[in-house]
């Protein structure tokens, strides 16, 4: 059967940055009756999830494939926004883990940046991440946005959201103060996936900010972005 391509191929969308993927999967999710079972999320949310549940399941034989079956009787289409693999540790499993996911009839609906065959370029192992691409490509169909324009910087601001005055950091502070909506600005703490916890230098509300260094300049990785999105709104970085 897995020469076949299957009753219902998926959609896997790349091209460069602002060219309209998300858009177009979020587009496809709002439109999509009920009875599709869209469930949407970020790919390293996903993998994240995948991993937690894995160490749920720890002792169990074959806890991979008990993950894959639990995720397909709530998903019916998985729509993943930023496909984009450098973990070795998710490039491992993600072949097994979708094989039992498309066995079980799930259909994918995916944007990246990169073209199927360039996923994980360059990592360690690649060889045993190679049947993933090539059943990726069986089981959906790859379209090539191919756009030149990053349609994100059309949009207009009435006022800058980038400041590069002299008094830069004074602006900043104050767009940021404005945006708190009077909260009081304080040191918080949020809850990171897999027991960990952040620091945020200045919290008001649902909105914080940091220093470039904070955020580029430490150990940050992709579970204390995404922890900050989920407490926050907006986030300004001096």
């Amino acid at each position: 059967a897995h020469g076949h391509h299957p009753a219902v191929q998926g959609l896997y969308m790349y091209g460069g940055v602002g060219c309209g993927k998300t858009m177009l999967m979020d587009l496809f999710v709002k439109s999509a009756p009920k009875e599709f079972g869209v469930v949407r999320t970020h790919f390293h949310d996903f993998m994240l999830g995948v991993h937690a549940k894995l160490r749920q399941y720890k002792g169990e034989e074959d806890p991979l494939l008990r993950v894959a079956d639990q995720i397909s009787r709530g998903t019916k289409v998985l729509a993943l926004d930023e496909f984009f693999v450098t973990d070795v540790a998710d490039a491992m499993i993600l072949n097994r883990l979708f094989s039992r996911l498309w066995d079980r009839g799930l259909v994918l609906v995916a944007t990246s940046n990169r073209h199927p065959d360039k996923l994980y370029e360059g990592g360690l192992q690649r060889n045993l991440f190679l049947p993933f691409i090539h059943r990726l490509k069986r089981e959906c169909k790859s379209h090539d946005m191919a756009s030149t324009t990053d349609y994100r910087r059309l949009a207009q601001h009435q006022r800058g959201l980038y400041f590069v005055t002299p008094s830069r950091d004074e602006e900043l502070y104050e767009e940021f103060v404005e945006a708190a909506h009077g909260a009081v600005v304080q040191l918080a703490t949020i809850e990171v996936m897999m027991g960990r916890q952040m620091e945020v230098p200045q919290a008001a509300g649902k909105v914080c900010m940091f220093s470039f260094s904070d955020l580029c300049a430490r150990p940050v990785a992709a579970a204390d972005y995404i922890a900050i999105t989920q407490h926050y709104h907006t986030v300004a970085v001096s």
